[in-house]
């Protein structure tokens, strides 16, 4: 732990006693316990990071995996009998607050980028560079190489569908070109909201977009 939050310290800038206090680390998300004083911690702490890791990998907006989540707690409450803290009971708990949690924090839909890589003979880079922008995509760079043309790109994953067939259409099926995957962006706001409505429906969820208020009756509250 200690070396932990000096490399924490030194690389991210973090404080040292938070990232003491870090209990998890699992794809590039955190679960840190922020609360002092808690009894019976040591009886569910296994169970809150598998029901962490569980919630982590089936999300609230749309069952769909998180990334970059800095999750802290603050306070928990600890039934005194074992009965009472099993997997399920701490999963139920942990489940509603990150969920209500993440609605507030205004979360994203984050999808998967392909670059692409197209040698093409000259006077065919045009239907190309045309295919990979109606694709979404962006063209990054044209770089003439003799009797043909390099068009390096990129686009959503999504967009590669069929797009094999459009590039061997527009040019006589005499280009070479190839995928490699480049990393998660943000989803286009004007996109976001019905892409998010098409997966649920496709999973069989609610075909609304979720709502914190459905989860606060999940929820224990001191009285």
């Amino acid at each position: 732990e200690k070396d932990r939050a000096i490399l924490f310290r030194e690389e991210a800038g973090w404080d040292a006693k938070e990232a003491r206090r870090i209990i998890d680390i699992y794809n590039g998300n955190l679960l840190i316990n922020g609360a002092s004083g808690l009894q019976r911690f040591d009886r569910i702490k296994n169970d809150l990071i598998s029901a962490y890791r569980d919630w982590l990998g089936a999300c609230i907006i749309a069952k769909e995996p998180a990334m970059g989540i800095k999750a802290t707690f603050t306070d928990l409450t600890i039934h005194e009998d074992p009965r009472h803290t099993q997997y399920a009971q701490t999963a139920s708990m942990t489940f509603s607050a990150l969920s209500i949690a993440m609605l507030q924090a205004d979360p994203h839909l984050f999808e998967p980028i392909q670059k692409i890589d197209v040698k093409t003979p000259q006077g065919t880079e045009g239907g190309v560079l045309a295919i990979i922008n109606k694709h979404r995509g962006q063209v990054n760079n044209v770089i003439p190489e003799g009797e043909y043309v390099r068009v390096q790109g990129q686009l959503p994953a999504a967009e590669l569908i069929g797009i094999a067939d459009e590039i061997r259409g527009t040019t006589q099926g005499r280009a070479f070109f190839g995928y490699e995957f480049k990393g998660f962006e943000k989803v286009p706001g004007s996109l976001e909201e019905d892409l998010i409505l098409e997966i649920r429906k496709r999973k069989g969820m609610p075909e609304t977009m979720p709502s914190a208020d459905s989860w606060l009756r999940f929820l224990y509250k001191k009285t």
